[in-house]
């Protein structure tokens, strides 16, 4: 929806994606436009109740490789503490339509948008007192083989898949209860 020419796993601005389609006007694996869209209220509560969180969005892709190397906070802010929480590797896979069986079943990736997240946290001056990289995966409202009867709630429901892998990655690694 109203962002640049693309199709799902095609290169943005190829003849591979068809204008006609809504669907074909966004990149689903792109992490930037993924997260752009994923409001800030998501985030609340993370860190505890009415702890504030300033969410600050990069307009560029940044390499959780490269990332790790790096011993600040990608983003300078002033704060309690600092986070950074990178988005990458995201791929949609579409469950199978029969039972696949108990052991192709276990080895299959699980449905839905998966993903990988990378969590550092600092101190107030700037350590680094905590990072976890994990794949998690979001659960997808709408599989991928009926996007087009319902492009409109099919975005939709990619990026709730976003959302809801984050939650999932925040309630594992760091949401103590």
């Amino acid at each position: 929806e109203n962002s640049k020419f693309a199709a799902p796993f095609a290169i943005k601005g190829t003849y591979h994606a068809d204008q006609t389609k809504p669907l074909a006007n966004i990149n689903i694996t792109d992490p930037v436009l993924r997260l752009s869209r994923v409001t800030d209220d998501n985030f609340a509560g993370y860190f505890g109740e009415n702890v504030p969180i300033v969410i600050v969005r990069h307009a560029d892709i940044i390499d959780p490789k490269s990332s790790a190397k790096a011993k600040t906070p990608l983003s300078l802010r002033s704060a309690n503490c600092n986070g950074d929480l990178i988005l990458s590797d995201l791929v949609d896979v579409e469950g199978p339509v029969d039972d696949p069986g108990l052991l192709p079943g276990l080895l299959m990736a699980p449905a839905g948008m998966n993903m990988q997240i990378t969590f550092r946290r600092f101190s107030d001056g700037g350590k680094l007192l905590f990072t976890k990289r994990d794949g998690v995966n979001g659960d997808l409202a709408i599989p991928r083989s009926q996007w087009m009867n319902d492009e409109v709630n099919a975005v939709k429901a990619i990026d709730e898949s976003v959302a809801d892998g984050i939650r999932e990655f925040v309630k594992e690694h760091l949401v103590k209860g």
